[in-house]
C-alpha cells in the first residue's frame, strides 16, 4: 500500500463505510416492517369491509374497515417519520462524513471516493427535476399514505374521498416541484 493515505484515517474510513452499511441496512429493515404492516392492516380492513360492521362516532355508522384504513396511514407515517427523520439523516451523516475524509485524499489517491461517488451518482430526473434519495424516500411513504387515507375516506364516503384525493394530488405535486431543484445536466 502507498504511504500517502495516513493509516489512521483509512481505519476511520473504513469504519464510516461500515456505518453507512449499518445505516443503509437498518433502512430498509424499516421499510420491511413497514410493507409487512401495511399488508396486515390491508388484510383486517379487508376482513372488516366483509363483514360490513360499523360503530357510532358522533353519530354517524363509521365502517370498521374506515378506521382500521385510516389508524393504518397513522402508523405507516410513523413508519416514515422513524426511517426519513432519524435513519436517514444518520446514514446521511456518515456519508459526509466520509465525504470529508475522501476530500483530504482527492489529489493523492481518488480512488478513495466512494461516498462522494455515491453522493453525485444518487439524484434522478423526473420531470425535469431533481430527484434526490430524500424525495423517492417522501414518495414511497406518502402516496401509501395518502392512499390508505383516501381509501379509508372512501369506505366511508366516495364524495369526501374523491375531494381528498384531488387535493391531496394537486398538494403532492406542488411539494415535490417546490422541493426539488430544476435537473443540471452534465
Amino acid at each position: 500500500m502507498s504511504q500517502d493515505i495516513d493509516e489512521i484515517d483509512l481505519e476511520i474510513w473504513k469504519t464510516v463505510v461500515s456505518v453507512q452499511m449499518h445505516f443503509n441496512e437498518l433502512e430498509l429493515k424499516i421499510r420491511n416492517f413497514a410493507i409487512l404492516s401495511l399488508g396486515a392492516i390491508l388484510t383486517i380492513a379487508g376482513y372488516s369491509a366483509r363483514a360490513d360492521e360499523t360503530t357510532k362516532i358522533l353519530g354517524q355508522d363509521i365502517p370498521y374497515a374506515s378506521i382500521i384504513m385510516i389508524a393504518g396511514c397513522i402508523i405507516w407515517l410513523c413508519f416514515w417519520f422513524m426511517d426519513r427523520h432519524w435513519y436517514h439523516r444518520l446514514l446521511l451523516g456518515a456519508v459526509y462524513h466520509g465525504i470529508k475524509i475522501e476530500s483530504k485524499y482527492e489529489n493523492s489517491r481518488p480512488t478513495l471516493s466512494l461516498s462522494a461517488t455515491i453522493k453525485e451518482n444518487s439524484p434522478n430526473e423526473f420531470l425535469g427535476r431533481e430527484v434526490r434519495s430524500h424525495h423517492r424516500l417522501n414518495l414511497f411513504y406518502w402516496v401509501v399514505a395518502v392512499t390508505l387515507f383516501v381509501g379509508g375516506l372512501g369506505i366511508f364516503s366516495l364524495g369526501i374521498a374523491t375531494v381528498a384525493g384531488i387535493v391531496s394530488l394537486l398538494f403532492g405535486s406542488i411539494v415535490f416541484f417546490v422541493s426539488t431543484e430544476t435537473h443540471k445536466s452534465t
